[in-house]
């Protein structure tokens, strides 16, 4: 057989071999009609609980659940389908709820690309993850929408999920879980997405009263979201770990508590040129005993940047700090429309050990009696520089630093306090007008005095010259 011949005859056969196509197929859970035994295809032939169907799942199943409370062991499950999809449901859009009883977690997803939705998961227990918990390190993602977790509880990370894998997470609610750390949700080198949600009355001992973000390489996004009255020992709502970046947008803390640092958020740096992004958010009657009563940030001993948009901090209280509390190491801070408004406790307090650029703009210090206001910040251990912002103070009052100048610069770990009005009034408001760069004063300043030093030597230089000058006959 020729050479040509053979390559023929492969070409004809790989030519009529036809793709795989993957297997896609429905499969219904009814707890009321439903019947283990059946084939699990059809609304009439339903089985009744997650164990029923699982021997039915194929490369890409949606599970359709019939309304109604699913208990028992038959009905926690693990997932095991390496690269399939599985889809579970809610059928007619009333109620489902998988009851754990506190006997265990319900899902577990240790392979599988696998969506919940319109589902309520409550009463979990588990050391990881008390209502769902993740294991798979590999892609792809588990999305969760519409779901509420309640009473989801662990002995250790993550009352309702724990994960080592991506998450999206959409319109979904989670109420009255606790853990040691992460009262809701406990994410470990992994990535987290979170949208349209709500987290109330949740309880870490230890950190994240709702969420509690570590591990490395991680990026989290927070959107359009509430954090209510959370509680947790670090981080009320939120405490991160942050390697990679945290980005929090259009979204509210209220009424979270700390026992120690960061009444909401609390976000602690763990690499070099880590990415913080707040924007339009609102920080209101938070609460920590220590440190940051809205927000608290330690930069460790790395380079941070972090960036501010459109952020509300009012009516927040701590030891120091009562709205804003960093202690940046080393990095840059961007403030765009900031109002600090009533944080007893200190407005805003900076402190930082080496060269931290900051750079405010249109934004607005309000404080009462009970508040202390360093415009705009204070420094203790060392030098928060890179700022030379003017302050306008429309009013004072008792308790605030008079002096007449309104420049207002910070550096080499000096504290500058600019009022411009006696201290008469119950209120201070504080506008920090769009900054210079510090560099261009120094510039500036030294410039100028080069310039009149050289002119006062010139001046010496030719009264001496005329002093002992003689006539040149040969000129």
């Amino acid at each position: 057989m020729s050479f040509v011949t053979i390559v023929l005859i492969l070409v004809t056969v790989l030519y009529n071999i036809q793709p795989i196509q993957s297997q896609s197929c429905e499969l219904y859970i009814d707890v009321t009609t439903g019947n283990d035994t059946a084939d699990c295809k059809s609304i009439q032939t339903p089985c009744k609980s997650l164990k029923g169907i699982y021997s039915h799942l194929c490369d890409n199943s949606i599970v359709y659940i019939s309304e109604g409370s699913y208990k028992g062991i038959d009905n926690r499950l693990t997932i095991d389908i390496k690269e399939k999809q599985v889809q579970f449901k809610n059928l007619t859009q009333g109620q489902v709820i998988f009851d754990a009883e506190n006997q265990g977690t319900i899902v577990t997803i240790d392979s599988g690309d696998v969506l919940l939705e319109g589902i309520t998961f409550m009463n979990g227990n588990f050391s990881n993850g008390g209502c769902l918990s993740i294991s798979q390190k590999i892609f792809p993602t588990t999305q969760i929408t519409n779901c509420d977790f309640i009473n989801c509880n662990s002995d250790t990370s993550g009352g309702a999920i724990y994960t080592e894998n991506e998450i999206m997470i959409s319109y979904s609610r989670f109420q009255n879980c606790r853990a040691v750390n992460g009262g809701a949700i406990m994410t470990y080198n992994a990535n987290i997405s979170i949208a349209n949600s709500l987290f109330k009355n949740n309880i870490a001992s230890a950190s994240g009263g709702a969420i509690s973000i570590t591990g490395v390489n991680s990026i989290a996004y927070v959107n359009t979201s509430v954090f209510s009255e959370n509680t947790a020992s670090q981080g009320g709502a939120l405490k991160c770990l942050l390697d990679v970046s945290l980005n929090v947008y259009d979204t509210d803390f209220i009424l979270n508590t700390a026992y120690i640092n960061g009444g909401a958020l609390m976000v602690e740096q763990a690499s070099n040129n880590s990415i913080l992004i707040l924007n339009n958010v609102k920080f209101a009657n938070n609460n920590a005993s220590n440190n940051g009563g809205g927000f608290f940030f330690n930069g460790s001993n790395y380079y941070s940047i972090q960036q501010f948009y459109d952020i509300n901090v009012q009516n927040n209280t701590a030891g120091n700090g009562g709205g804003f509390y960093q202690f940046l190491f080393n990095g840059t801070l961007l403030f765009d429309k900031f109002q600090f408004m009533n944080n007893p406790g200190g407005e805003w307090e900076c402190n930082s050990l080496y060269t931290a650029l900051v750079s405010i703009s249109n934004s607005t210090f309000t404080y009462s009696n009970n508040s202390t206001l360093n415009c705009p910040f204070t420094t203790y251990a060392g030098n928060c520089s890179g700022l030379f912002s003017q302050c306008i103070v429309n009013q004072t009052v008792p308790g605030c630093y008079n002096c007449s100048a309104q420049n207002c610069a910070v550096y080499g770990g000096n504290q500058t306090y600019c009022f411009s009005q006696p201290m008469t009034s119950t209120q201070c408001i504080c506008y920090v007008a769009p900054n210079q760069p510090l560099s261009l004063v120094f510039i500036i300043s030294v410039s100028a005095l080069a310039v009149l030093g050289f002119i006062v030597i010139f001046a010496i230089c030719r009264a001496t010259k005329s002093k002992h000058h003689r006539y040149n006959p040969i000129k």
